[in-house]
């Protein structure tokens, strides 16, 4: 992010915070949270599923399909590198997992199909998540070494 678009960021969510109705014992305790806790990771995944959901309400709007269907379409190409790689279910659940943090691996290790499941990841997830998936996927490069190993083998 350029240093510009950073300061007026931080300008305006501390103009808003200061405007709310919190006291300052409530804007201590959260000036706290957010220097040393995990809030701000849970407000960037809370505002990217915002962003989502006004996406796919602007299409609906417009009446464009939300998602590629047919062999060309993220998830057609995901499974099939998941099937000619012959991924074990744990390794696809721990990429999806690693991706898209909100979704429970205990769910997905589940009773279905590989295909299923990945089915219906890409049918919950944001399209960045999808993105990121499929890359991972494709350049075998996850930092994590289990995946990283996984992914990559032919």
């Amino acid at each position: 992010m350029q240093l510009r678009i950073r300061h007026r960021l931080i300008r305006n969510i501390v103009a808003a915070l200061m405007q709310s109705e919190l006291t300052t014992s409530e804007l201590r305790e959260l000036a706290e949270e957010l220097s040393s806790g995990r809030f701000g990771r849970d407000i960037g995944i809370l505002l990217q599923d915002v962003l989502f959901s006004v996406q796919e309400a602007e299409m609906e709007k417009t009446n464009k399909p939300t998602r590629e269907v047919g062999e060309n379409s993220i998830e057609a190409i995901a499974t099939e590198i998941v099937r000619r790689r012959k991924m074990p279910r744990k390794a696809v659940v721990d990429l999806i997992v690693r991706v898209s943090p909100r979704f429970d691996a205990r769910e997905l290790m589940g009773k279905g199909t590989i295909s299923g499941m990945l089915r219906k990841y890409f049918q919950t997830s944001a399209p960045h998540e999808q993105s990121k998936f499929l890359s991972i996927l494709e350049s075998g490069s996850a930092e994590d070494p289990y995946l990283r190993g996984i992914v990559g083998r032919s």
